[in-house]
């Protein structure tokens, strides 16, 4: 299922089946650049009060980022992958990688926001080892608790 982990201990047959915790959860669809897949994730939380970030991982360095969010889940073609958060979109905001690739954003409190509201964010990025020069990271979605 979506968001399992599974385990083997070589040495003696075992396997671990681990289920990530909290509101964010992968949904794959990541289309390699020059680093390989760029890597979406979140840690902490999202509820009111609840500090909170999303990390890029692994992007193209110092190179143009365009974050994407939605409040629907409907894969279109984008640029040789798929883009994830369907129209129409509720954020589409411009960043820079750093000189390794990576983006940290931050939150203290997002506020109040109803229970239950999933949000699917994907990032793209201007990548020329890429196809067609973009290179997108995996989609994720967030559910406010």
């Amino acid at each position: 299922a979506d968001g399992e982990l599974y385990l083997c201990d070589l040495t003696h047959g075992e396997i671990f089946k681990i289920v990530a915790d909290g509101p964010f959860k992968g949904l794959g669809n990541a289309l390699a650049g020059e680093t390989g897949d760029p890597v979406l994730y979140g840690t902490g939380g999202v509820g009111l009060g609840e500090p909170g970030s999303l990390h890029v991982r692994n992007a193209a360095p110092s190179s143009l980022a365009v974050a994407f969010a939605s409040a629907t889940n409907n894969p279109a073609p984008f640029f040789g992958g798929a883009l994830i958060p369907g129209l129409p979109l509720v954020l589409s905001l411009n960043m820079f990688t750093d000189a390794n690739g990576d983006i940290d954003l931050g939150w203290t409190d997002l506020g109040a926001n109803p229970s239950g509201l999933e949000i699917f964010i994907q990032f793209g990025f201007d990548d020329p080892a890429a196809v067609f020069s973009v290179s997108l990271s995996n989609a994720i979605s967030v559910t406010i608790p």
